[in-house]
């Protein structure tokens, strides 16, 4: 799923409603490349063209409805890559995220959201997956 209009929609699958849409009012980070939930349901992270993943509340989000969603700052902004941001993913106990990106690396998000860095064998790491053994399976771009 993406976004050309950088804003991360939350829909209610059973009536097609958009319940709120997350836009921190901000222009620069460009599309959206990724989203994941966390397990619990209560925060979404979004990878961004501009290289950096954003962290909502989600609850705070829907609490506010649709209008009132779009110029709410995210929890956290992570930043560190170089390049878009394809692929982001929380571990099974949402206290980590995973992202990948173009430019080439897989990065570790503990939940001090401090960065590791593991450089891929490949020009871009263009998807991730996290499992349940909190394994990380790179998909790369060769």
């Amino acid at each position: 799923m993406s976004s050309k209009d950088g804003r991360a929609l939350v829909w209610e699958l059973s009536t097609g409603q958009c319940l709120a849409a997350l836009s921190d009012g901000k222009s620069g980070s460009g599309d959206i490349n990724g989203v994941c939930y966390s397990r619990d349901g209560l925060r979404l992270a979004t990878g961004h063209q501009d290289g950096s993943i954003k962290i909502w509340d989600v609850e705070a989000a829907l609490g506010g409805g649709m209008h009132q969603s779009n110029g709410l700052e995210p929890l956290f902004e992570l930043l560190g890559h170089g390049a878009d941001v394809f692929g982001v993913a929380f571990s099974p106990e949402g206290n980590q995220v995973v992202s990948c990106s173009g430019d080439g690396t897989a990065r570790v998000w503990t939940s001090a959201f401090a960065a590791r860095s593991a450089p891929a064998a490949a020009e871009r790491v263009v998807g991730l997956q996290v499992s349940e053994t909190r394994r990380v399976r790179e998909f790369l771009d060769h």
